[in-house]
């Protein structure tokens, strides 16, 4: 059986809080953190993607944090803002104090952390990763944007509509902003082709923004280059579900940097996810298998690095 635990984390910058779904007595060797849409409180965001059950399978206790109305009227996660989008300040600050809080608590190594988010919450998650990226092992981005290509209202609207953002510049932007504490963070990107809220061309400029850190990371991309190349594409067939085309960027030793998902009947959606729930769309791959697939392989990865 396992225990729920809500609590808040109070910093500075302000407070959050939680519901931590632990799925037996530890020790846990990693911790999955979920950051909901906008309007969907984060209990909604639990039932579209049942990440609780799919995690605890692989013994990963679930960190819910909650955006509150009285932060933004729609429950968004501040991800346009510039204070939002830096290390020790803002929204990043709160997620960072609470998810190092949640890992101490429970004896669970820094950069063993998997984070995932969708619409605002896979926007604020990728601002987390690159805030605190000591923290992150692995990252999901589903119908998100890429970092640091919004810095006001207007700025989100555009990138919404069009999708036009250089991902050479904005993964420079990312590895700068991690400073001394740059490293790789294996990406997985999933995004719908009728996505009528963020533009699908979102998908591709993130998974190109963190294949571009991740090689500057590595020591193997020359900022004078052009954008990275995919590695491979291949189809990805679910019986009764949607077709999609995943497309991998990889380092010099054929390793998986980034990972993209691009899912042409899919709209603005957790794929695959439950009916019950708002952002969820049962007809598309399962999101949520592919997302602990993914994470289970970076966290192969993580387990045998020093």
């Amino acid at each position: 059986m396992g225990q729920v635990i809500v609590g808040t984390c109070k910093v500075k910058a302000g407070e959050r809080s939680y519901s931590l779904h632990l799925p037996r007595t530890g020790p846990y060797e990693h911790l999955v953190v979920m950051l909901h849409g906008c309007v969907q409180p984060a209990l909604e965001f639990a039932v579209a993607t049942n990440m609780n059950a799919a995690a605890a399978a692989h013994g990963w206790p679930t960190l819910w944090p909650e955006q509150p109305l009285s932060a933004n009227l729609m429950r968004c996660w501040n991800w346009f803002v510039p204070k939002h989008q830096r290390r020790e300040g803002g929204e990043a600050a709160i997620l960072g104090a609470m998810i190092a809080e949640v890992c101490q608590r429970h004896d669970i190594a820094p950069g063993r952390v998997l984070l995932a988010g969708v619409s605002a919450g896979a926007a604020m998650a990728s601002i987390v990763a690159v805030t605190y990226p000591e923290l992150i092992g692995a990252l999901a981005i589903l119908s998100g944007a890429p970092f640091g290509a919004a810095t006001t209202l207007f700025g989100a609207m555009s990138l919404m509509k069009n999708g036009d953002s250089d991902p050479v510049a904005l993964g420079a932007l990312a590895h700068r902003a991690m400073g001394e504490r740059a490293r790789t963070i294996p990406v997985m990107v999933v995004h719908g082709g009728q996505d009528q809220t963020v533009h699908p061309r979102n998908g591709t400029r993130t998974a190109q923004q963190w294949a571009v850190s991740n090689l500057l990371a590595l020591g193997q991309m020359d900022l004078a280059g052009a954008e990275p190349q995919p590695a491979s594409e291949t189809g990805h067939h679910e019986d009764g579900r949607y077709e999609a085309v995943v497309v991998r960027y990889q380092d010099d030793s054929g390793r998986v940097l980034a990972e993209e998902w691009r899912v042409p009947k899919l709209g603005h959606a957790w794929s695959g996810g439950s009916s019950k729930a708002t952002y969820s769309d049962p007809c598309g791959p399962d999101a949520t298998a592919a997302v602990i697939d993914f994470f289970s392989r970076a966290t192969e990865q993580l387990l045998s690095s020093p």
